[in-house]
């Protein structure tokens, strides 16, 4: 499928606006209960849910790597807690802010591998998905361009080949992400600019439509 056919949809994708709701009952689990009162400003009216869009997020990240930053993301990236994971996550809260603090805001492609598998010694319940994340709106640039997000959704429209021009990411797998990672970063800014788009619009087109389309 030629992915030209939504250049439309993908331009006009409010990626700011992107807002992750979650329940307040799914992070009152009593050992965590002390981190999450750092969202507490992010409740909603109702007093139930807890809503954070990107662009809240971006504006976190302008304060470094905290843990209200980290806990933000997580939640935002996990509304529904991600299986009870975020438990190890927010524990080791201290041992992945450090990782971030000692990461470089630009990394070569040749240090890449190695930089990653420094932020994963020592944390648990952290993945490419996780990761991607915190660095893109840490705003980390990765062989010369700025870091996307990378899951399991847009893995999975790589690998069911929905749209021409992305057949060097078909066989990538959760496991093999990281290193695939510069290359499809390579591959979503270029054609991104082939479309004249954001690439974040581009990866959050691929995110909510690439496994709805066929």
């Amino acid at each position: 499928m030629d992915i030209n056919r939504y250049r439309n949809l993908i331009a006009n994708i409010p990626v700011m606006d992107h807002t992750s709701v979650s329940k307040r009952e799914n992070w009152d689990h009593e050992e965590c209960r002390g981190y999450c009162k750092e969202l507490i400003d992010f409740a909603d009216c109702d007093g139930l849910t807890i809503s954070i869009s990107r662009k809240e997020l971006l504006l976190l990240a302008r304060g470094g790597t905290t843990r209200r930053f980290l806990f933000a993301t997580y939640l935002w990236g996990y509304p529904s807690g991600n299986r009870g994971r975020y438990r190890q996550v927010f524990h080791g809260a201290d041992t992945i802010l450090e990782r971030l603090e000692g990461l470089p805001r630009k990394i070569g492609e040749g240090n890449w591998l190695s930089e990653y598998g420094r932020l994963q010694n020592g944390t648990e319940g952290m993945g490419i998905s996780t990761w991607t994340k915190l660095l893109y709106f840490l705003r980390i640039e990765i062989a010369k361009r700025p870091a996307l997000i990378l899951d399991g959704q847009i893995i999975s429209t790589f690998g069911r080949r929905v749209f021409d021009g992305f057949e060097t990411l078909a066989m990538m797998t959760y496991e093999n992400a990281p290193r695939h990672y510069p290359n499809y970063l390579k591959k979503m800014h270029e054609v991104a600019k082939e479309l004249k788009v954001d690439a974040d619009q581009l990866e959050m087109f691929l995110y909510i439509f690439g496994n709805s389309l066929k």
